[in-house]
């Protein structure tokens, strides 16, 4: 699962490509991101439409599905 996560103020934090961006990224829910939580590095943010619309899935598709 995604998370939309933002730097806390004062705090360098690094991502598996290198520097977190200023204003936050997506990232992947694991356990160094809910360490960076717990420990007050990151915080989370509300995403920007546009990721929510690329992850989310389309309401077309989920009404087509089989229902047994």
């Amino acid at each position: 699962m995604l998370k939309a996560i933002k730097i806390s103020e004062g705090v360098r934090v690094r991502h598996e490509n290198g520097e977190l961006a200023k204003d936050g990224d997506l990232v992947e829910e694991n356990s160094y991101w809910l360490r960076r939580f717990a420990d007050g590095d990151v915080a989370l943010r509300d995403p920007e439409p546009e990721a929510v619309i690329k992850t989310a899935k389309p309401a077309a598709a989920a009404s087509t599905e089989k229902k047994e």
